[in-house]
């Protein structure tokens, strides 16, 4: 145990107790001791500090929670916040706790029912911003592709996907 005094059951579980939490002169001056002999003693024990966000941590440390606690940042269920994809900002809902979902998503599966497979919600205004009900359509993803690519309005684009599937249809009826 070295040179000095003697470590007392007490004197080690105080240490146990306070070390992970205090800075180690505090825990010294509780201690009657010098902070080298604390900081040993800890050592010996395998004794870790608890980085929280109230307690300084070396630069080299990353912050982190003990287990079950939670930043007092984290935001609430049903918050919306903006996250922007791809450059485009876009409004995000939290459902629960690392769960999140595009508001626009969320608008329009309460109020019209599930989004089909192969399907994606556009904006009517082009305002991603702009989750209002009267402002969402869904389509299916090939006049997604051409009102991002060829610059088609979302009306033009399903009038062409109309013409496509009618022009496939005559030509299934004519030569098949």
């Amino acid at each position: 145990m070295g040179r000095g005094r003697h470590w007392k059951d007490e004197d080690i579980t105080v240490l146990r107790e306070l070390y992970p939490y205090y800075d180690t002169p505090t825990v010294a001056a509780a201690l009657r001791r010098s902070p080298r002999a604390v900081k040993d003693m800890a050592s010996q024990l395998s004794i870790k500090k608890v980085v929280t966000m109230r307690g300084k941590a070396p630069s080299n440390k990353r912050y982190y929670f003990r287990k079950g606690h939670i930043p007092p940042s984290t935001l609430h269920d049903g918050a919306v916040t903006v996250r922007r994809t791809y450059g485009v900002p876009r409004k995000m809902i939290r459902l629960s706790l690392g769960v999140w979902e595009p508001l626009a998503h969320y608008v329009y599966k309460k109020h019209f029912g599930p989004i089909p497979e192969g399907h994606v919600i556009l904006f009517r205004d082009g305002d991603s911003m702009n989750c209002d009900p009267s402002n969402l359509v869904c389509v299916p993803k090939r006049v997604h592709i051409l009102t991002s690519t060829n610059g088609f309005t979302i009306d033009q684009a399903l009038a062409k996907d109309a013409c496509n599937i009618l022009n496939t249809l005559i030509k299934e009826k004519t030569y098949g």
